[in-house]
């Protein structure tokens, strides 16, 4: 880990090959670049040592325990002589993916525009960067703020957001062979029966496309044990990986029903009409490299318009809802509506523990 600014300072993921005359360098899996002004933050923060020594990796120990993926470090580039001073972009295997732009000498929050003028606070609004309101103070209000219990960020730790965003979005696109490969080693050292009997059913080609189906629609692979062991019992006679993947989303029911009903008993959903199912149902097509949706456009934007519709924004403070659907069908609804759902998580039946009550908000039908 180099710490000069201006620099690489993060170096975890690059490798060089050597062999004959030239040398082969990998990619960087995760540049962060930044403009003059953001960088000037960095090197008055002690030389940039609690932004890359300490906040970076306290945001990527976080997403271990919340997603169980070993996301490589970030390699941090200030100075950029083509993002205006204010930009930052971050990048993924040297491809820029996200671009953010802060307001300097300013801290965000997401309070209410209502709450703010009670405290007779000045704000300026801008474009909306996390899916958050985006709403900005100026930093000599924050004693105010913090007397008000008002919630807001700093410009590094608006970055760090971003970024811990940016990791949740593309978290499935840092697994790959090698990784899952190395989860059987360590996981092997205590369960070796397991991991022998799972290598025998499942290739590890499947192995790693199930692990990225759960990481993308934010299921912690943590559990490990608990994985292996529902693929042990159902690979003897399922396939595909579609369907694998939902049972083994099945065995963790309790995680995610946890995880979406926020530790209560209680969980808002939406329900899925069961014509809008038996369209989903019908258009599943099944090859001998797995399934796949066939849902010709008109239905489609029928059921979306039909989301639209019936779908309300959460309140402040509300638990955020999940679209409830059959076990067979789910992953493919998912698929059709995460374009313009993208943070709606679908969820089956068979993946809520008795305990919880459900609680519906409306139903998805359509007119």
């Amino acid at each position: 880990l180099a710490t000069g600014i201006g620099a690489v300072e993060e170096v975890e993921g690059h490798a060089v090959v050597s062999g004959g005359s030239e040398d082969y360098a990998l990619t960087l899996p995760v540049i962060l670049e930044l403009g003059k002004d953001v960088s000037s933050l960095i090197k008055k923060d002690k030389q940039g040592l609690t932004f890359i020594d300490k906040m970076i990796p306290k945001m990527r120990h976080a997403l271990y325990q919340d997603l169980g993926v070993r996301f490589p470090g970030v390699h941090v580039r200030t100075d950029s002589p083509t993002l205006a001073g204010d930009e930052y972009l971050i990048y993924l295997n040297e491809v820029p993916m996200l671009k953010g732009k802060v307001l300097m000498n300013y801290v965000l929050t997401n309070e209410t525009e209502e709450t703010l003028k009670r405290y007779n606070l000045p704000y300026t609004k801008t474009k909306s960067i996390l899916g958050l309101p985006t709403i900005w103070v100026e930093e000599k209000h924050k004693e105010v703020l913090k007397k008000a219990k008002i919630r807001f960020w700093s410009l590094l730790e608006v970055i760090i957001l971003h970024l811990s965003k940016f990791y949740r979005q593309y978290s499935s696109e840092f697994i790959g062979i090698q990784e899952i490969r190395a989860i059987l080693e360590f996981i092997e050292k205590s369960y070796p029966d397991l991991i022998k009997e799972v290598t025998r059913l499942v290739p590890l080609q499947k192995l790693t496309d199930i692990f990225k189906r759960l990481v993308q629609e934010q299921v912690s692979i943590k559990d490990l044990r608990t994985i292996l062991e529902a693929l042990s019992e159902w690979a003897q006679t399922e396939k595909d990986v579609v369907l694998l993947t939902e049972y083994v989303r099945s065995s963790l029911k309790r995680y995610i029903s946890y995880k979406y009903s926020l530790g209560q008993t209680v969980l808002s959903v939406y329900l899925l009409d069961p014509e809008i199912e038996d369209m989903v149902r019908g258009a599943i097509k099944q090859t001998s490299a797995g399934s796949y949706l066939a849902l010709d456009p008109d239905s489609v934007q029928m059921i979306l318009h039909a989301m639209r519709s019936t779908i309300v924004p959460t309140p402040p403070g509300g638990q955020p809802p999940v679209l409830l659907t059959a076990i067979d069908v789910r992953r493919f609804v998912r698929k059709l509506i995460e374009g313009e759902f993208p943070d709606l998580p679908v969820v089956s039946y068979q993946e809520i523990v008795p305990e919880i009550r459900i609680q519906p908000l409306g139903r998805i039908q359509l007119t």
